[in-house]
């Protein structure tokens, strides 16, 4: 859906990451008043000097890439595939070979890894990653408001 019909649906905005494109979007939050949340990616597991054969079906697999450097990967080898991709045995087989071949573990994210099969899901590491938050008391104070404005008014009727 295009931005401009989201805006009337929207209360604040979430930026995650730094780039043109996320702070073009947070000037035009806060053009509208809007309070702009900064946060960031963390990675949840430490991969120091692992070969990893990374992978990725998800809108901006270049986060994912770097997430797995901060967690310390090497990464041998990077496939994007488009958001959501249906992953087939022949994708799998594919990753399963390179893999393989340079010596590496697979591992992905944890949207992708529950579109694997089973069988191969066991072959694949995921790195789970968590939010933070640059300052989350205004975040956690807006959506306080938010909640208690509902209650009052219903979940039902526009604000």
């Amino acid at each position: 859906m295009p931005l401009a019909r989201q805006w009337p649906h929207v209360h604040g905005l979430v930026l995650i990451g730094t780039g043109p494109r996320g702070e073009a979007v947070a000037a035009a939050a806060r053009a509208r008043g809007l309070p702009v949340h900064r946060a960031h990616l963390v990675p949840g597991a430490d991969l120091t000097g692992r070969r990893v054969l990374a992978f990725a079906g998800i809108g901006r697999p270049r986060k994912f890439f770097a997430s797995l450097e901060e967690a310390g990967a090497t990464i041998v080898a990077r496939r994007a595939f488009p958001d959501h991709h249906p992953y087939g045995a022949a994708d799998e087989a594919t990753l399963a070979a390179e893999a393989t071949r340079l010596g590496a573990e697979l591992v992905t994210t944890e949207k992708d890894h529950v579109r694997l099969s089973p069988p191969f899901a066991a072959r694949v590491a995921v790195l789970p990653v968590t939010l933070a938050f640059a300052d989350e008391a205004p975040l956690l104070a807006q959506l306080r408001r938010l909640v208690a404005a509902t209650a009052i008014r219903g979940p039902d009727r526009p604000s």
